[in-house]
């Protein structure tokens, strides 16, 4: 069985584990495949008292079908609002 390891359990093989058996699953059982799959992944402590938003919240999207993919952008960092 994989398991999420590294630092803060950011190699997620358990997570792309369970993504790859669904996605066998509905292909097993002659569903349309899925292009892409998105999660949300709460992290890290709330940013303030009550907050439902965390420190290290985010989204991370799996790409089944790499042709679904139009372009990539790239972020510069002074564009970043932090």
């Amino acid at each position: 069985m994989p398991k999420n390891a590294g630092r803060d359990l950011l190699l997620r093989k358990l997570d792309c584990a369970v993504i790859r058996v669904f996605h066998d699953m509905r292909h097993a059982l002659g569903r349309d495949p899925v292009d892409t799959v998105s999660a949300v992944f709460i992290e890290g402590d709330p940013i303030y008292e009550t907050s439902g938003f965390h420190e290290k919240t985010h989204v991370q999207v799996w790409v089944c079908n790499p042709s679904v993919i139009k372009a990539v952008f790239h972020v510069r960092e002074d564009s970043l609002a932090i």
